[in-house]
């Protein structure tokens, strides 16, 4: 069997030989696991702020701030909208022939018995005709959420440039007011923003949540955004007060030949607009 093998003395090692064409297997250190592992930790701590700053989790930055993100969650569940138009050329001959008294029907059957503050059809109808309007007006359902405004404002410039009434309705377009910072869907400190499905406005001056609510309402139907900074549909509302604001021609046309609006959500399809 040959001689014992020798035995370690005083600080001596030995190690196991490895046979020729065998590698041996690394030595991994403790060590690097923790280093690897504070690296990864500090990593995550840098990164969160910028996720939280960006709204990318759809929660409330800090105190005092709300993101769209969770306005949206909350509040919105339609999938999708229909905007049903007039042939070209149709409204105005169609507005031509219509009454000057005619009421507009109800959106959904007793309507009027559940609106706060309803606009009344004959009146709206009324209204359109002394603004010059050929058509009936378009009658908007809308939910208010949260801390209310006087929207007053909103309402007359409407019926008179655009030939819009709303009501309040429990199944209307949603339009979330805060009075946190709003910051909009690309992580930005905004005073309005709006998607298909709904709208959220910081309500921190009436006046200028006048002039936000009817930009985003505008842009619900259909609207996008004007180059003239005179114009409603200008990318902000801190220059010419609402009453200043216009709409131009072709705008004009666009919501005359709007003549129903419907969303479609889990809940069902809701009419979020009509045309007498």
């Amino acid at each position: 069997m040959g001689a014992p093998a020798p035995r370690p003395t005083g600080g001596q090692t030995f190690r196991r030989a490895v046979p020729i064409g065998r590698r041996a297997a690394p030595q991994v250190s403790l060590t690097a696991h923790a280093d690897k592992a504070r690296l990864l930790a500090r990593v995550f701590v840098l990164l969160m702020p910028m996720l939280l700053l960006s709204g990318a989790l759809g929660q409330p930055t800090r105190d005092g701030q709300t993101t769209f993100d969770t306005i949206q969650r909350d509040h919105f569940d339609a999938i999708g909208i229909t905007r049903e138009r007039a042939p070209a050329g149709a409204a105005a001959s169609a507005g031509a022939a219509a009454s000057a008294t005619a009421a507009v029907p109800a959106l959904a059957a007793g309507a009027d018995t559940t609106l706060a503050n309803p606009t009344n059809p004959t009146n709206a109808a009324n209204a359109a005709t002394d603004a010059g309007h050929s058509r009936p007006p378009l009658i908007v359902q809308i939910l208010l959420i949260g801390p209310r405004p006087d929207l007053e404002p909103a309402r007359r410039w409407l019926a008179t440039h655009a030939n819009i009434a709303w009501r309040e309705h429990a199944d209307g377009i949603p339009i979330v007011f805060t009075q946190n910072d709003l910051i909009g869907p690309q992580g930005r400190l905004t005073v309005g923003a709006a998607v298909s499905g709904g709208i959220a406005i910081e309500y921190r001056d009436d006046a200028l949540t006048n002039c936000v609510f009817v930009h985003e309402l505008l842009h619900v139907l259909g609207l996008p955004h004007h180059a003239s900074p005179h114009n409603i549909m200008a990318p902000d509302c801190f220059g010419d007060p609402l009453e200043a604001r216009q709409l131009d021609a072709s705008q004009s046309a666009e919501l005359d030949a709007l003549n129903t609006l419907r969303a479609t959500t889990p809940r069902g399809i809701f009419s979020w607009a009509k045309r007498g």
